[in-house]
């Protein structure tokens, strides 16, 4: 499949030597230029893989680092990719100083063309991974709504009330559609989500909250044993917005298979339940 890259660049000659490279030894790679202006907007109806974004131009003002700034910032919040930040001084970039795994700062160099091609291939399980997800995501929410939808406009009059229903209803039903999601053309299970998995693990409110699944660091993905409930009051664990919990320890349970489970409060596995005794 083919790998789209992005190169943001107000001087096409100074990613040249790149592009050649690229063009050279991969076959599956499409590179477009742009400039900061046109980058904008070319965003906003297009998806790359990578972006390879430069950051300060040649006897620039800071105008031109500020436009790096902000291309970056549109990418972050709703145009994710992984970045490249090719720049004779990666280090202007703010996000220079919060490390990210999606995030290569690379200066521009006589070795950098070779430098740039091993980190596109580090980057391209990602994404795979990206994209995957995404399709995934498409198809699951045209999916509940073409579900959804007639429930909901057969029962609500008000244009208004129907548009609140989808939002917020639909939002919970394509949820609940990506918990269950099974590869069925590949025929494989392995993607079908393990019960204690339909809670979100790891968490990912700003507080604790009771119910929330945690496994422990190391621990393994299907193995119930690995897995701890949070059985604490919600109220006592508020740590945002300045607050401090009224807690310092969580109560937790522990899982346990059903067999397991049930044995440990001396109930005997009936002939149906046996078949179950894993889920």
């Amino acid at each position: 499949m083919t790998m789209q890259i992005l190169f943001i660049e107000d001087q096409e000659s100074s990613v040249q030597p790149v592009i050649n490279r690229l063009e050279r030894d991969r076959s599956n790679v499409e590179c477009v230029v742009k400039n900061f202006d046109d980058a904008s907007d070319w965003l906003e109806s297009n998806r790359p893989d990578i972006v390879s974004l430069d950051v300060v131009l040649d006897g620039s003002t800071g105008d031109a680092r500020l436009a790096g700034q902000t291309i970056h910032d549109q990418i972050w919040e709703n145009n994710f990719c992984p970045i490249i930040v090719y720049s004779a001084q990666p280090d202007e970039l703010a996000i220079a100083a919060e490390p990210h795994p999606f995030v290569r700062l690379l200066k521009k160099g006589t070795g950098s063309p070779a430098q740039f091609s091993t980190i596109l291939e580090e980057f391209r399980p990602h994404v795979d991974a990206l994209r995957a997800a995404e399709t995934q995501v498409r198809r699951e929410f045209a999916v509940a709504m073409r579900d959804f939808a007639p429930a909901v406009f057969n029962s609500i009059e008000s244009p208004a009330d129907r548009q609140r229903i989808i939002t917020r209803s639909g939002r919970r039903r394509l949820a609940a559609q990506m918990d269950d999601f099974t590869d069925y053309e590949g025929g494989d299970e392995t993607h079908r989500l393990a019960a204690w998995e339909h809670y979100l693990c790891p968490p990912v409110d700003r507080d604790f909250l009771l119910g929330d699944i945690l496994r422990a660091t190391g621990g393994e993905l299907d193995n119930p044993n690995d897995y701890r409930v949070v059985l604490t009051p919600s109220c006592d664990l508020v740590a945002s917005g300045g607050r401090s919990p009224k807690v310092s320890n969580l109560l937790v349970a522990k899982c346990f298979r059903m067999k397991e489970a049930l044995a440990r409060v001396n109930i005997t596995l009936g002939s149906k339940a046996k078949k179950n005794e894993d889920k």
